[in-house]
């Protein structure tokens, strides 16, 4: 919250004690929702799960007495999401949408989970399948697909592509790919 109450070498936030005398009693709130809903063992990762900000002081009178009003917004982070890129190319190296895995299923048939498949991870022409279908990931069957690097019949380590797509919803999750293009010379490492 310290990003709505000023920055280092910026003027505070015009109301920046109120806010801060308020910010222990708004995670005090949550904290006791999580634990009247059975949930107190997630509390330890509450400030990594939620965010709390925009802050709003607001002046009130009621029966002639005044008091404050803090009103916070409350963020809530729905899935963990990673991505790598390659910094010359753009080209993905990886990527990971974890509530896309979730409730996974083998209802799809692996021929459509090979056309999703290779319509997102789009192998390169000398790509070959090495596999194809159903494996448990997390406790759920995911539809797993891995293509290997072949030049003239020659392996090129370590290339790969390997994506992994959730058979009920047929959403993709996670990519994983190491791919070059071999230079025809040989060359001491």
């Amino acid at each position: 919250m310290s990003d709505d109450l000023g920055s280092p070498g910026e003027a505070p936030h015009p109301r920046a004690a109120e806010l801060q005398a308020a910010e222990p009693v708004v995670w005090e709130s949550l904290r006791r929702i999580l634990a009247a809903d059975g949930n107190a063992d997630a509390e330890p990762h509450l400030q990594s799960l939620v965010k709390v900000g925009n802050p709003e002081v607001i002046d009130r009178e009621q029966d002639g007495r005044q008091y404050k009003r803090v009103r916070y917004a409350v963020f809530q982070r729905l899935s963990d999401y990673s991505a790598r890129y390659n910094a010359n190319t753009g080209h993905p190296m990886s990527w990971f949408v974890g509530s896309l895995m979730e409730n996974s299923t083998s209802k799809m048939s692996e021929t459509e989970g090979l056309e999703i498949a290779t319509r997102i991870a789009q192998p390169p022409p000398d790509a070959v399948l090495e596999h194809s279908g159903y494996e448990e990931f997390d406790g759920n069957p995911v539809f797993v697909a891995r293509w290997l690097h072949r030049v003239n019949e020659i392996l090129v380590e370590p290339d790969y592509i390997h994506i992994l797509i959730n058979g009920e919803s047929k959403q993709p999750f996670a990519l994983r790919s190491h791919w070059h293009t071999p230079s025809p010379q040989p060359s001491t490492r």
